[in-house]
């Protein structure tokens, strides 16, 4: 589980997602590299914008959660148009992004429902004020506990 100075694993993949980009677009023919590899590192950046938003932003999360599933779907949308204009050096390097989408995609999904389900129950323990643990037992319980 993360914590609140760790990042949650969807906003890991999201980074990884950017990489993997970044590397796959260096080896497009050069009629693509420059629009169509451009587009798709830009919607691979709204969906690490956007899912970094949606982890550091505590008002109104579910609509940021909303904005993250909307810039999943545009990113597959992109990275199929790449398919179908045959940017990609191989059908490996599609794969591997289509892969990494989905699982994205899922993550995403997963984020969002579970708050509308909880709205106020992510990050709970760590923006609450730390209190101190109830007293099990007092002096009186036990006189011979301390000698």
């Amino acid at each position: 589980m993360a914590s609140r100075f760790q990042p949650p694993p969807i906003v890991d993949a999201a980074r990884k997602l950017c990489a993997e980009v970044e590397q796959i677009v260096r080896t497009f023919p050069r009629y693509h590299r420059y629009r169509t590899g451009d587009l798709l590192r830009d919607r691979a950046d709204e969906v690490l914008t956007c899912a970094m938003r949606t982890w550091r932003k505590k008002d109104d999360r579910l609509r940021r959660a909303e904005e993250l599933v909307d810039a999943v779907d545009r990113f597959r949308e992109r990275l199929q148009v790449c398919k179908f204009v045959h940017a990609f050096r191989d059908f490996a390097q599609f794969e591997r992004l289509a892969t990494a989408t989905n699982s994205l995609g899922g993550q995403a999904g997963g984020w969002k429902r579970s708050i509308e389900q909880h709205p106020n129950a992510q990050n709970a323990q760590a923006d609450g004020i730390a209190q101190r643990g109830e007293r099990l037992s007092t002096r009186a319980a036990r006189p011979r506990a301390n000698t």
